[in-house]
C-alpha cells in the first residue's frame, strides 16, 4: 500500500533529523543553448519528528544494521549505516489471501549515519529461496552504497573501519581466546611491515587497504572500487615523515 519512493521519503525524513523533504527527479532542465530553463532544489514539507526523536530512531535503526539485528549484510566497511527490512506476502490474485510463496523483501536505510549522504532503497519482487529483506535486500544495499560512497567520494571513517576489523578478528578467535591476546602479534607485524617501507597494495580490496593502512599510521585515500591498481607514494617508499596515501581501485575484468 506504500510506493518505494513513498517509503524512501519516509526514511529520508529520519535521515534529515525529522524534517520531510519535497522529492524530485530531474535536477535542472536546459535548452538547446544549454540555458537552464528549470532548476529543482530541495524544498522542505514540514517537520515530521523532532531532532530528538530523530536521534533516537537514527540510533535504533543503526542496530539493525549490526550483528544483533536483522540486516548486518547491509553494512558497509567503514561507515555508519542505519535502516531498516521488511518482508511483505503479496495477495494471491486467485485466493484473494496472502500467498505463502510470493514476497517483496526490502531494505531501505542512508549512510553515513552522522552526515547522510544518501538513502537507497532495495526492493526485491519475489525472491527465489530466501525471503527475509536482510538476507535478499541487505547485500545489495552494501554494494550499492560502496560504489556511491566512493564515487561520490565520501571518505569512510577510519575509526568505524578499524573497529569493523576488531570484530572480525574476535569473531574468528579460537573459543576462549580475544582479541586481546592477538593485539600485540598485530602490532608487531605492522612495525616490521613499517621498517621495510610502504607496502604494495595492488590486488587487496578497501578493507584490507583501510586496514593496512590504519596499523601504519596513514591516512588513506580511496578512489574507485574493487581491488587497488596504483598508489602514491610508490610500495617501498620510506615511511618517515609520510601521514597520508592515496590508493586508486578498480573493479576486477
Amino acid at each position: 500500500a506504500v510506493t518505494s519512493l513513498q517509503l524512501t521519503a519516509a526514511m529520508s525524513s529520519i535521515a534529515n533529523g525529522g524534517r520531510l523533504m519535497r522529492p524530485y527527479i530531474v535536477k535542472e532542465i536546459r535548452d538547446q543553448a544549454g540555458n537552464a530553463v528549470k532548476k529543482n532544489q530541495p524544498e522542505m514539507l514540514r517537520r515530521v519528528l523532532s531532532e530528538e526523536t530523530s536521534r533516537e530512531v537514527k540510533r535504533v535503526l543503526e542496530d539493525v544494521v549490526s550483528e544483533k539485528g536483522t540486516a548486518e549484510k547491509a553494512a558497509i566497511t567503514g561507515f555508519r549505516v542505519a535502516g531498516k527490512t521488511g518482508t511483505s506476502q503479496k495477495i494471491d490474485e486467485k485466493t484473494g489471501r496472502y500467498s505463502h510463496e510470493k514476497y517483496v523483501s526490502i531494505f531501505v536505510g542512508f549512510v553515513p549515519v552522522e552526515d547522510p549522504e544518501m538513502v537507497i532503497l532495495v526492493a526485491i519482487d519475489e525472491p527465489k529461496g530466501a525471503t527475509y529483506g536482510g538476507l535478499v535486500a541487505g547485500p545489495v544495499f552494501s554494494e550499492i552504497g560502496k560504489w556511491a560512497l566512493s564515487n561520490m567520494h565520501v571518505q569512510p571513517d577510519l575509526q568505524v573501519a578499524s573497529s569493523d576489523n576488531v570484530q572480525e578478528a574476535t569473531a574468528n578467535d579460537p573459543p576462549g581466546q580475544s582479541n586481546v591476546v592477538r593485539r600485540p602479534i598485530i602490532e608487531e607485524a605492522a612495525d616490521m611491515e613499517s621498517a621495510a617501507g610502504i607496502p604494495d597494495f595492488s590486488g587487496q580490496t578497501i578493507r584490507q587497504v583501510l586496514k593496512k593502512g590504519k596499523s601504519l599510521g596513514l591516512d588513506v585515500s580511496v578512489d574507485g572500487t574493487g581491488t587497488a591498481v596504483m598508489q602514491s607514494p610508490e610500495a617501498g617508499t620510506p615511511l618517515e615523515g609520510i601521514t597520508s596515501i592515496n590508493v586508486t581501485f578498480k573493479p576486477a575484468v
